[in-house]
């Protein structure tokens, strides 16, 4: 896959800065995030609200970082390159334009809400729950 290849080989050299340009979250307890980049644009899904005995639609499983969908090895360079990623994405600008209905967790616009799911995700990747599931899922 080219965009494994690119962040393995060339991501650290060249810092891009990746756009969050669309996030969902998804049934199952999955969030997805699409990243666009200036040479590659790829899809990171979280799956970290789910029950251990569902079933998964495309091999998700509870616990899984994925690029696009391409499950992420636990402690991996890969993980480490997605989490920086994350870390430093930027968002629209108008999304922090965009008010949302009510406050919620003292949020009241769009911008201030992702902000705040990104670092809920990589708060669960850099936890214990994180390994746990994935020792459960034979992971490590």
């Amino acid at each position: 896959m080219k965009e494994i290849k690119y962040l393995l080989e060339d991501y650290l050299s060249t810092e891009t800065i990746f756009r969050i340009t669309n996030s969902r979250i998804l049934d199952g307890g999955r969030s997805s995030f699409y990243c666009e980049g200036e040479k590659i644009n790829l899809w990171i899904r979280i799956v970290d609200n789910a029950l251990e005995s569902e079933n998964y639609e495309k091999g998700y499983c509870p616990g899984g970082l994925y690029i696009n969908d391409y499950l992420v090895e636990i402690n991996s360079k890969l993980e480490k390159i997605l989490i920086d990623i994350l870390r430093k994405a930027k968002l629209p600008v108008d999304w922090y334009e965009k008010s949302l209905d009510e406050e919620i967790r003292g949020m009241n616009n769009m911008g201030e809400l992702e902000e705040y799911s990104i670092k809920q995700k990589i708060n669960f990747i850099e936890s214990e729950n994180y390994l746990r599931l994935g020792k459960l899922t034979k992971r490590i």
